[in-house]
């Protein structure tokens, strides 16, 4: 972790006596204030999508403004109200459907755009884990060249995903170079109904399907921020593979370390397949074939 890194987390001194490590994202229930709330599309869906993407969008919100007000986050990532994001919240449905009928424990997640990694180090700092404990941010080479994509405008800050959010990734040994041998052909035979709903695209299955590295960290954070467990504990076995590379011959793997209370960020061999490192399937609103009806 560079200097810069530790400088940007959030320190006791820095907060408020009730604040926990991140304000209101300790012990207490964040959900104090009902969301502005009109009649949308939304209210149209299912339920269980319905109460499923307030309730993340709310955790994202609580913990977006607590950064701008600690002036550790720009104002420009404000997140919009679930109103002004209901269409592009929608058009998602569908995939959720999928994944919920595979039993892959699907969620709405909002993913801010064009975040450093230090800066993700600081969002994801000192929250209170169910089993007591605070979160230690991210852990990472110090020597990887970071430079996330520039954003341009506010429109262009906010991504919405369905991500597949259970505790481990739901399909495992995969190769994410997309060779054509027997784990691929088991992997394409699970995710035919997304191909049919998905545009085509010129990366290999496995990467295609899999977050990028802010989707996998938003999830995280998410969880953090409605005080779930996060996901993929490394030593019992579980790490999600990322949709970017690094240096041609290696993709991103994340996960959880259990006992140093990090989320790893590390690299894994784009011909390698191993039990413990999968494909967690997400779809971005740009990657769909649907329309609003």
């Amino acid at each position: 972790m560079t200097e810069e890194s530790k400088n940007l987390s959030p320190q006791p001194e820095d907060l408020a006596p009730n604040d926990e490590v991140t304000g209101p994202l300790g012990g207490e229930d964040i959900f104090q204030e009902e969301l502005p709330y009109t009649q949308t599309i939304l209210d149209k869906l299912p339920a269980d999508f319905r109460d499923g993407a307030i309730s993340n969008h709310n955790a994202m919100r609580d913990v977006v403004s607590h950064y701008i007000k600690a002036g550790k986050l720009s104002e420009n990532y404000r997140l919009p109200e679930l109103n002004e994001l209901a269409d592009r919240v929608a058009i998602l449905m569908p995939i959720f459907d999928v994944m919920q009928q595979k039993g892959w424990k699907p969620e709405v997640v909002l993913v801010p755009k064009g975040l450093s990694l230090d800066t993700w180090n600081t969002l994801l700092t000192g929250h209170r884990l169910p089993d007591g404990k605070l979160s230690e941010g991210l852990a990472y080479p110090e020597n990887i060249l970071d430079n996330p994509e520039p954003v341009s405008d506010e429109t262009d800050r906010w991504e919405v995903v369905v991500i597949s959010a259970g505790s481990r990734p739901p399909i495992r040994e995969v190769r994410p170079d997309g060779a054509n041998d027997k784990y691929t052909q088991k992997m394409n035979a699970l995710i035919a109904d997304l191909l049919d709903k998905t545009k085509s695209s010129s990366l290999p299955t496995v990467r295609r399907f899999s977050p990028s590295r802010e989707a996998y960290l938003a999830l995280q954070l998410t969880q953090f921020a409605r005080h779930k467990p996060p996901v993929d504990a490394i030593y019992g076995g579980s790490q999600t593979i990322a949709k970017e590379l690094h240096e041609e011959l290696y993709a991103w793997r994340l996960g959880w370390d259990e006992f140093s209370n990090r989320i790893t960020c590390n690299f894994y061999r784009i011909d390698a397949t191993t039990e413990d490192v999968g494909l967690r399937p997400t779809i971005m609103e740009q990657e769909l074939e649907l329309k609003l009806i």
